[in-house]
């Protein structure tokens, strides 16, 4: 994606990495078993905080040795693919919470987490307005239910050391590294794509991202860009935008080549009318149109699977009758 980071990654000393990691793990660590597995997986995160917070507390609930020599073994597994000049041993433990987590549930959230800018807060109703709208929850019916579930994931992913509170009570982030490496998982296991700092958006929308790619985010940033007139991606199932520009437009054909869009998030985008392709989303469930500018929205009505609908601090007029 064309983008160059420098990361600082505070490092410990020998016994600091240790002292770090048998904190968290608990007297596991120094069980006779367990041990010199233990001084391996260490001495594998060479000294780096974030990787041995991560491998602590991905290890600290498992009680048998099997997987902390798995733990051993994927740390030192060569990185194939482009980490982005991150280092091999931080991306190799972020990775491993990451399978480690052993929830699907949890693995999807935290991959929506990374839709947003690094160090940029994410709203935790709106991750809710995601799940619900993706249908990531099986055994929730109501919007209540669903927002207790989340809230037990999301700490769950506190505890994990993958998400860190947000700016607010109501919102999360990510330490900067694991948001890349979020990032990078989404894009090869998911087909999830955060597009950053892209000037040549059209072209690369239509020639080099991947066909059956299921969610693009373009969060808001300082770079001028113009969007196609037809999006295709049969597969996609969630579109982010954020574009703080009034003349900027999106075309009125641009949806329809995502017959499986399931939510729409657009955000501070001039909308006068809402495109109509709008209306050939036979799976469409989740709409948030937030900060927008809006006029005519009377195509709302011709959506009959739409199950969750946002105006937050949308310019609006006035409602459609059928949804007064």
């Amino acid at each position: 994606m064309n983008v160059q980071k420098n990361f600082y990654v505070h490092t410990l000393s020998n016994k600091e990495a240790w002292n770090m990691f048998v904190k968290i793990v608990g007297d596991t660590a120094k069980n006779c078993d367990f041990n010199g597995i233990a001084v391996e997986v260490v001495q594998k995160c060479a000294g780096l905080l974030v990787a041995v917070a991560t491998i602590a507390n991905a290890l600290k609930n498992k009680s048998d040795l099997v997987h902390w020599k798995d733990a051993s073994r994927q740390l030192g597994r060569p990185i194939t693919g482009d980490i982005e000049g991150m280092d091999a041993d931080v991306y190799s433990a972020i990775k491993l919470s990451y399978n480690f987590l052993e929830n699907e549930e949890a693995k999807s959230i935290f991959l929506l987490c990374g839709l947003e800018n690094a160090g940029y807060s994410i709203c935790i109703e709106d991750l809710l307005r995601y799940c619900m709208g993706l249908d990531l929850f099986n055994d929730v019916d109501t919007l209540e239910e669903g927002r207790i579930k989340l809230q037990k994931l999301i700490d769950f992913l506190k505890g994990s050391c993958l998400l860190l509170d947000g700016n607010t009570k109501t919102s999360v982030k990510m330490h900067d590294i694991i948001h890349t490496v979020a990032g990078l998982i989404a894009r090869s296991d998911k087909l999830m794509l955060n597009i950053q700092n892209i000037t040549r958006l059209e072209e690369e929308l239509e020639k080099k991202i991947h066909k059956e790619t299921t969610t693009i985010s373009l969060p808001e940033k300082d770079v001028n860009y113009e969007l196609p007139e037809r999006l295709e991606f049969p597969k996609l199932q969630l579109f982010f935008l954020s574009k703080k520009d009034l003349s900027f437009q999106i075309p009125d054909t641009f949806f329809e080549g995502t017959k499986e869009l399931k939510v729409l998030d657009l955000t501070k985008i001039r909308l006068l009318p809402l495109p109509s392709s709008l209306c050939r989303l036979t799976n469409f469930q989740t709409l948030c149109l937030k900060e927008c500018l809006l006029g005519d929205i009377a195509i709302i009505r011709k959506l009959k699977n739409l199950e969750i609908l946002s105006f937050q601090n949308s310019d609006i007029k006035e409602l459609p009758g059928e949804i007064k």
